[in-house]
C-alpha cells in the first residue's frame, strides 16, 4: 500500500475514530516485529480509547475489506504477525474484555 492509500485511511478514520492513529515511520518500525525473525511493517496502528472505538475501527476495516489484525500487552510475542503487510494494528486498553 502507498503512502497516499495510507494517508486516505487515516483521514478517513480521524472523522470519527477518538483513539490513536499512528502511522509515521518509527511507530510502524516498531511495530513490524515480535519475538520471531519475521518482521513485516504495519501500514499503521490504532490503539481505540473504548468499545465503541474498537466496533468502529472493526466496521470501517470489514466495510472497506482492510484486515485487521488484533494485538495485546505482549502476551502473543510468537506469530503474532502475519506474513503479509497488515493495514492496521489493533491494540486496546480493555482490562476486563
Amino acid at each position: 500500500m502507498d503512502e497516499q492509500q495510507r494517508s486516505r485511511i487515516r483521514d478517513d478514520l480521524q472523522g470519527f475514530f477518538q483513539g490513536d492513529l499512528l502511522f509515521d515511520d518509527v511507530t510502524r518500525m516498531l511495530y513490524s516485529t515480535d519475538a520471531s525473525i519475521f518482521q513485516v511493517k504495519p501500514i499503521g496502528v490504532a490503539a481505540p480509547r473504548d468499545e465503541d472505538d474498537l466496533r468502529t475501527l472493526v466496521r470501517y476495516a470489514y466495510e472497506n475489506k482492510i484486515p485487521l489484525i488484533a494485538r495485546g500487552a505482549g502476551t502473543g510475542l510468537l506469530r503474532s504477525r502475519r506474513p503479509r503487510p497488515s493495514p492496521r494494528d489493533c491494540l486496546t486498553g480493555f482490562r476486563s474484555a
